[in-house]
């Protein structure tokens, strides 16, 4: 968005991401929902190579059945 010229704030967007998760998790049609073998990744202090290595990790457990 700031490449675009416009001027965003951060704390707003997080609030507009976090009111449309709320929305979409508890509406009446086709409530969004974590899947119950989904894996998480809080990437929030991962650089790009300790996600990919994250990554790989739980493809090899998937793949060795583990």
């Amino acid at each position: 968005m700031k490449s675009k010229g416009m001027n965003v704030d951060f704390d707003e967007i997080q609030r507009n991401i976090i009111a449309r998760d709320i929305t979409d998790e508890n509406r009446d049609i086709s409530p969004l929902r974590r899947a119950d073998d989904a894996v998480i990744l809080d990437n929030t202090r991962m650089t790009v190579e300790e996600q990919m290595n994250w990554v790989l990790k739980i493809i090899e457990k998937k793949i060795n059945g583990s």
